[in-house]
Order: structure tokens, then C-alpha cells, then sequence
């Protein structure tokens, strides 16, 4: 299964619609995530909480 997630506009949740549903979908399925945003904001997002302690 492919899913994207575009839009042309900028500032309207692409990337924090792809985060939560590959969180969502990870439960059951095998996920991919891909950054193909010029902007890198979800790698830079991963990156971030690798970073963070663990609870």
C-alpha cells in the first residue's frame, strides 16, 4: 500500500498528517516514511525525538 500526502501550498499539516498516520498505521503495519519536502521538516522532526529521553 501507497499512501501520499501533497498539497502545493505550504503551512497547511502535510507533515503533521504523514507523522501521525504512519504512528497510527505502525501498530499493524510495516511503515515507511519518506521526506521528499525540500523543507526536511520530518526528518528534522525524527531527528529531534530521537534525541529526547525515553519515559
Amino acid at each position: 500500500m501507497l499512501i501520499v500526502v501533497s498539497h502545493q501550498k505550504g503551512g497547511v499539516g502535510k507533515s503533521t498528517i504523514a507523522w501521525n498516520l504512519a504512528t497510527i498505521l505502525q501498530e499493524s503495519f510495516n511503515v515507511e516514511l519518506v521526506d521528499l519536502d525540500i523543507q526536511k521538516t520530518l526528518t528534522y522532526a525524527n531527528e529531534i525525538r530521537k534525541q529526547q529521553p525515553k519515559l
